[in-house]
């Protein structure tokens, strides 16, 4: 009779010992793949706007502070239009901050179907969002810039980086501006057929709000000048996104 070799001897060594560990003769038992999905815990937005011409409900800020305080809402913004120079495109404009997607969802079944029938609801990812944390928004100027964009959100994301941040981030550093973030919807909303970018901006106070313009066009001239990449972009920015509206609002204080 042959003798084993040695790689038949460490082999069945090994069995043995898994066999032992398994409670002698019974064969190991292996464990199932869980088929429960994977839920992404990263915070999620969403955008709830009312159209121009229609009253927010008396007991909207309310419940606002009441999603806020729960455990649901993380981060929660009400803006309300005011008059200006710019055709608003909104009435009010809530956006919302969601610890993960599971608390969002919790939301979206409990609350959002109470809100009134003109407010759309949308889910928007963020692309930018820079902000002084010592800022005072209850004397700050918002604008909003509404746009539709015609590129995937990918592209549209490499265009803020490119475009937008160059531009705001002259205005932020200058001390005008305490914020800037841009949104993008998940999907579009009527009458929309593609989905919106938000470009929020947030300024100091009104006379801070006053230098915009000045300071923005300056700055703008060095960039078309300077800056041969931002010009192409500039020049060809009508294949990039269609410009809706741009709304002034101020924040409503939360109780």
């Amino acid at each position: 009779m042959k003798k084993a070799s040695n790689r038949l001897v460490w082999t069945s060594l090994v069995l043995s010992m898994a066999l032992s560990a398994c409670g002698g003769s019974k064969t190991p038992q292996v464990e199932a793949a869980s088929d429960a999905p994977v839920i992404d815990d990263s915070p999620v937005h969403a955008l709830v706007s009312l159209p121009v011409g229609s009253e927010l409900p008396a007991d909207y800020v309310q419940r606002v502070a009441a999603w806020k305080s729960s455990a649901n809402v993380s981060d929660a913004l009400v803006l309300q239009q005011f008059d200006g120079p710019e055709a608003p495109g909104f009435a009010s404009l809530t956006v919302l901050e969601f610890p993960g997607e599971l608390a969002y969802r919790q939301w979206e079944k409990s609350e959002a179907g109470k809100l009134a029938p003109a407010m759309v609801v949308s889910r928007a990812d963020v692309l930018v969002d820079v902000r002084r944390p010592n800022r005072d928004s209850s004397k700050a100027v918002f604008v909003v810039s509404r746009y539709e964009s015609l590129i995937g959100t990918a592209d549209y994301k490499t265009y803020t980086d490119d475009y937008i941040v160059p531009n705001m981030s002259n205005q932020y550093y200058s001390g005008i501006m305490t914020r800037y973030t841009m949104f993008i919807e998940h999907e579009a909303t009527p009458p929309h057929q593609r989905p919106k970018a938000y470009l929020l901006t947030e300024y100091a106070n009104d006379q801070e709000f006053a230098r915009k313009e000045g300071v923005k066009g300056a700055y703008k001239e060095v960039l078309l000048a300077h800056h041969p990449e931002w010009k192409r972009i500039n020049d060809t920015k009508t294949s990039i996104r269609t410009d809706l509206d741009e709304t002034l609002a101020r924040q409503v204080a939360l109780p």
